[in-house]
């Protein structure tokens, strides 16, 4: 991450601490956005590392904790800052069978990516709600930006399942299969099968 107002943001959380809202910008060529240039839902994160390189660049670590809603952007110089609105999740039991169908068709696009996410997707599968489980395979394997927003405003867990496999589905027809990542990809889908069957409600 390079750019001069996100890494003051950076810098300031982490050293608070404070949460951070991610939030995409729908004009990436914008250098100093407004809230017309972002979208309106993103996610509070908490910081768990941040490391600066020599040429300037920061490597972040942070864990999604909650969607919440951008309500207004009240600073902007050194770093954009505003007032956010927590949103609540909805109840997410029953929706095994769901998820079982986005696993397996997350697991095929992941493999046929050329720079798969290995510990993104290490870290989704740990998570225990199907819900947050279905940004973060959407964050971590769908490669248009709107695509990404439409599972992230979904309401409720089916309409976000159901978004993130219209995703995927349009990213499995990429490129060739990735084999030499396919063994741990395996490993790990098949840890979240044996570790979230309590799900099933």
């Amino acid at each position: 991450m390079g750019r001069w107002t996100s890494v003051q943001a950076l810098v300031e959380a982490y050293r608070a601490p404070k949460r951070i809202l991610v939030v995409a910008q729908r004009t990436p060529e914008q250098a100093m956005p407004g809230e017309d240039d972002l979208f309106g839902i993103g996610t509070l994160a908490t910081l768990m590392d941040c490391r600066q390189h020599p040429d300037g660049y920061l490597v972040v670590s942070a864990r999604g904790d909650q969607r919440a809603r951008l309500l207004e952007l009240t600073q902007r110089i050194p770093c954009l800052t505003g007032r956010v609105q927590p949103l609540r999740e909805p109840s997410a039991r029953g929706v095994l069978p769901e998820l079982e169908r986005v696993l397996a068709l997350a697991q095929r696009v992941a493999r046929r990516s050329p720079h798969v996410p290995i510990e993104s997707l290490r870290a989704a599968l740990q998570l225990e709600d199907p819900a947050r489980l279905a940004g973060a395979l959407a964050a971590s394997l769908l490669s248009d930006v709107e695509q990404r927003q439409q599972v992230l405003e979904a309401v409720s867990v089916s309409e976000r399942t159901e978004r993130l496999m219209l995703g995927l589905a349009s990213e499995s027809a990429a490129p060739p299969e990735n084999h030499a990542v396919g063994a741990r990809l395996k490993s790990l889908f098949h840890r979240w099968r044996v570790d979230r069957l309590r799900w099933n409600g």
